[in-house]
């Protein structure tokens, strides 16, 4: 099985609100049966900041890490059996974004 990258706009007041918004929304356009390769694969999310700027900057930001490998990500969000890394961005945007199973 194989992997994909995914990343996700979701609004909410915090990221564990924004983040199960994000999941149920590709449940419904994806299934629920697996290897989806989107975030509805994901059962945790890993904090990894606030980004100062807009939606733009902050899905840059989100494609560095996912390019990165970086072990500061601490749990690794590049693994597809990892949690997705969220950040976010203005008063309730989030991005989240990771590798997926698929």
């Amino acid at each position: 099985m194989g992997a994909h990258t995914f990343i996700v706009v979701a609004r909410g007041a915090t990221m564990l609100e924004a983040f199960d918004v994000a999941v149920k929304e590709a449940r419904r356009v994806h299934g629920s049966g697996g290897y989806t390769g989107s975030i509805a694969e994901k059962h945790d999310v890993v904090y990894r900041g606030w980004h100062v700027g807009d939606e733009a900057a902050a899905r840059v930001f989100a494609e560095k890490e996912l390019d990165s490998h970086d072990p500061r990500t601490g749990e690794a969000v590049w693994d597809k059996w990892g949690p997705a890394g969220a950040v976010r961005f203005g008063d309730d945007g989030w991005i989240f974004f990771g590798w997926a199973p698929s």
